[in-house]
This record gives structure tokens, C-alpha cells and sequence, in this order.
């Protein structure tokens, strides 16, 4: 588990730092940005030099309280409630599903859900509320599958995959 977290750090990091040195818009805080990349890059290192220490739990407490912090401070330093940054939620959804399954995974969704309003009521741009609810049920939607598609991978009897 740290080791796919660490990896998806380091790769939103990396895809992050490249965002702020391709063209982008005007309205970034590239400094702030360029700080969310140093912490993403820190933690992915952390993470990574200490995944055989960690316990479980320090994993779920790392995803449901770190990653959306990360993540919604690059939304609210990119200035755009729906663009660049917000498909890392994306990968905390599913990750979160994936590895802890469907309560942890749908508490994952509510830690989303209030950063991502958050962003939205502090960043001006037409209908929050439908972006919220397209983004965050998106989410939900794909950990639903995940969910479902790790339980089959766990328990072969409903491998529908073995009779095709």
C-alpha cells in the first residue's frame, strides 16, 4: 500500500512540476504550486523509504487526511475548481477503494467531497454544484467498480472473468 501511494505521489508530483513548466494559465499561484510539488515529492520519499515500518492504519489515516489536502491545495492555487488538478482525486478514490474497501472507501469520498466543496465555494466559476456532483459522483461510480472488481478479484467463485 505505501509503495502505490509513494509511486502515485511521485507521479503527481512529476505531473505537477511539469503543468507549471509547460504553458498554463495566467492565473496560477506558480509559487504555491511549485510548493505542493516539493511536499508531494517529500511524502512520496517518505513513504517510500518507510513503507515496510508502516502500519495499515497509518496508510488509511495518510490517504484520508493527507492526500486530499494535497490535492485540493493545487485546485485552489490553480484557480480552476475543474481543470488541471482536480483528476488526482481520481486517484485517491480509487486507491482508497481498492486497498481499504467499500466503508473506507466511501469515508475517503466524504473527505473529498468537503475538500472539494471547500475549493469550490472559495474559487469563482459557474455552477459549483454541478461540478461537485459530476466530479465527486464520478468518483464514487469508478470505487464502486474498483470495489466490486477487487472483491472478485479476492473471491474466484464470482469471477465471471473465468467463464468468458
Amino acid at each position: 500500500m505505501a509503495t502505490v501511494l509513494g509511486l502515485l505521489l511521485l507521479a503527481g508530483a512529476t505531473i505537477g512540476g511539469l503543468s507549471l513548466l509547460l504553458p498554463h494559465p495566467s492565473e496560477f499561484d506558480v509559487p504555491a504550486l511549485w510548493s505542493n510539488v516539493a511536499l508531494a515529492y517529500a511524502a512520496a520519499v517518505a513513504l517510500l523509504l518507510l513503507r515496510n515500518r508502516l502500519p495499515a492504519w497509518a496508510m488509511l489515516v495518510i490517504v484520508v487526511v493527507g492526500t486530499p489536502i494535497v490535492v485540493t491545495r493545487a485546485v485552489y492555487y490553480g484557480h480552476d475548481p475543474s481543470g488541471y488538478y482536480t483528476i488526482w482525486y481520481l486517484w485517491i478514490g480509487v486507491y482508497a477503494f481498492f486497498f481499504f474497501g467499500l466503508r473506507w472507501g466511501l469515508v475517503q469520498m466524504a473527505a473529498i467531497g468537503a475538500a472539494y466543496g471547500w475549493a469550490l465555494t472559495e474559487i469563482s466559476g459557474p455552477t459549483p454544484v454541478a461540478r461537485w456532483v459530476v466530479t465527486v459522483g464520478s468518483i464514487v461510480v469508478a470505487g464502486l467498480l474498483v470495489d466490486a472488481l477487487a472483491g472478485d478479484l479476492a473471491n474466484p467463485v464470482w469471477n465471471y472473468r473465468a467463464d468468458l
